[in-house]
């Protein structure tokens, strides 16, 4: 009976240990996240937004000899609907 009390206590000290262990590692990512700058940082980041540029297309590609070579495909043809499947195909065979 005394066995398994003792067991009982190591096993809750495990567990405080490994609680107090998780709390200090939370703590620090919340000090090296929010605390020392991190959020700061993050949001001066979002407020950046760079000057827009001028997009300029350039259509001399398609002056492209080699695109004159190239021959239309032939039509693809319509779908024929045939009887295929069941109506329902859900029902059991």
């Amino acid at each position: 009976m005394a066995i398994k009390i003792l067991e009982q206590n190591k096993k809750q000290q495990y567990l405080v240990f490994i609680l107090v262990v998780l709390i200090i590692a939370i703590i620090i990512v919340v000090w090296q996240g929010f605390l020392r700058g991190g959020a700061k940082k993050a949001a001066e980041e979002e407020r950046f937004i760079p000057a827009k540029s001028k997009i300029k297309l350039s259509l001399e590609i398609l002056q492209d000899p080699v695109l004159d070579k190239l021959e239309a495909t032939q039509a693809i043809p319509a779908f024929e609907k045939k009887d295929l499947g069941r109506k329902n195909p859900f029902t059991p065979f």
